[in-house]
């Protein structure tokens, strides 16, 4: 019933997008991206206040296959939302068990109208559903790891943490870390705080260290750019001009 649910959810969404094409942002990205390789310079690469690779990758692949062919554009952003919407059914059957009235709040997910302005729009669709899926797919790791205390599983929380990270890294080093204590502490502690964060203690350091070294990432990249911005070109500097040599 579930997949079911997930494939009317997929036409649906491929239905708003008949009529949708490329604006604003979506123009900037395919223009980047088309006139650069798939180096890792342009993956990170500062693009408005988001140093975001996930994205920037799936905009390159786009590009490559056939700049400004909204038909692919918008199969990308349906081929995300399948694996957010199937990353949020898992990490519900994770965290609840699989029983019949999960379907009810998975449904509302699945259709809410609140996600279907970013969805619409390529530049910001891009980022959000990778951060769906990352953060549902975080708690589906970590429960799984409070659970049963494999280190598999903390590395895997950290590698779906990343995904959040390199498509919406703001919003993402924000809300996944503060998810992730919050069930260690609030679910998993047994009354006991401060025991949780001594026995999780080598996980939940990880969670909060990969935000602050991807900060760092960030402020390293903006600052190249910013030194770019304001180094002067060879020939805008007086003596470089014609007649000024003494």
């Amino acid at each position: 019933m579930a997949l079911l649910l997930v494939l009317v959810q997929l036409a649906w969404r491929a239905w708003l997008l008949r009529d949708a094409y490329f604006f604003g942002d979506d123009l900037t990205l395919t223009g980047k991206a088309a006139d650069t390789g798939l180096t890792l310079e342009y993956l990170l690469h500062p693009h408005a206040v988001h140093v975001m690779p996930v994205s920037l990758a799936v905009v390159w692949i786009v590009t490559a296959l056939d700049p400004y062919n909204w038909t692919l554009a918008a199969a990308s952003l349906v081929l995300m939302q399948a694996g957010a919407s199937l990353a949020v059914w898992r990490m519900l059957t994770v965290v609840f068990g699989r029983r019949p009235g999960l379907l009810v709040p998975y449904a509302v997910y699945l259709f809410t109208p609140l996600t279907v302005p970013a969805f619409h729009w390529w530049a910001a669709g891009i980022q959000t559903l990778p951060f769906q899926a990352a953060i549902a797919m975080s708690v589906a790791s970590h429960v799984t790891y409070l659970r049963r205390r494999r280190a598999r599983d903390a590395v895997a929380t950290c590698a779906w943490f990343l995904l959040g990270l390199g498509s919406f890294h703001v919003k993402a080093a924000l809300a996944i870390p503060l998810v992730l204590f919050g069930i260690t502490l609030l679910y998993f502690a047994r009354g006991r705080p401060l025991r949780a964060l001594r026995r999780d203690a080598r996980a939940l350091a990880a969670y909060a260290l990969l935000p602050v070294l991807y900060s760092l990432l960030l402020i390293v990249q903006f600052g190249e750019v910013t030194q770019e911005a304001r180094a002067p070109s060879g020939s805008s500097s007086p003596r470089s001009r014609p007649g000024c040599s003494a």
